[in-house]
């Protein structure tokens, strides 16, 4: 799910690389965007959690990405 899936600096991203949610999370709060920083938020990234965000995601594209401008 594109929820699961987030775009971050690429130095943070290498520091976090595979660990658990609740060691990402401390990356996550020194990102510089504030989609990331949401993330770490969240006590858990359980599966209703990346839908509920995948949702989110998909209601904020369109204005994100308005190609009509």
């Amino acid at each position: 799910m594109i929820g699961n899936l987030t775009l971050m600096e690429s130095s943070l991203n290498i520091a976090a690389g595979n660990d658990p949610f609740s060691d990402k999370k401390e990356k996550y709060k020194q990102s510089n965007f504030e989609m990331v920083q949401s993330i770490s938020q969240h006590t858990d990234w359980s599966k209703e959690k990346i839908q509920e965000r995948t949702e989110k995601m998909a209601q904020e594209a369109p204005d994100i990405w308005n190609f009509d401008h």
